[in-house]
């Protein structure tokens, strides 16, 4: 019998009662989280990044139908 309480000591200290032997749990979520917050924190900067662009086109592209707008105006108006 003493060999046997010494194992169960010993395996209590190997894992404590307060905690449980198997938590593959709290390793494996903690990372996923992690990425999955990395994936949104890029997705965002992606779409920040991509409204950027398509309001400078945009700009770029009223610009050039201003420019054009005026040009033509000019030709149709100028005195011979």
């Amino acid at each position: 019998m003493g060999s046997a309480s010494g194992e169960i000591a010993a395996e209590q200290a190997i894992h404590p009662s307060n905690e449980p032997a198997l938590t593959p749990q709290t390793d494996t979520v903690a990372p996923v989280i992690g990425l999955f917050i990395d994936l949104i924190v890029m997705l965002v900067r992606l779409m920040v990044w991509l409204l950027v662009l398509f309001v400078k086109l945009t700009f770029w592209l009223i610009q050039a139908l201003v420019a054009v707008c005026v040009g033509i105006f000019a030709m149709l108006t100028r005195r011979v």
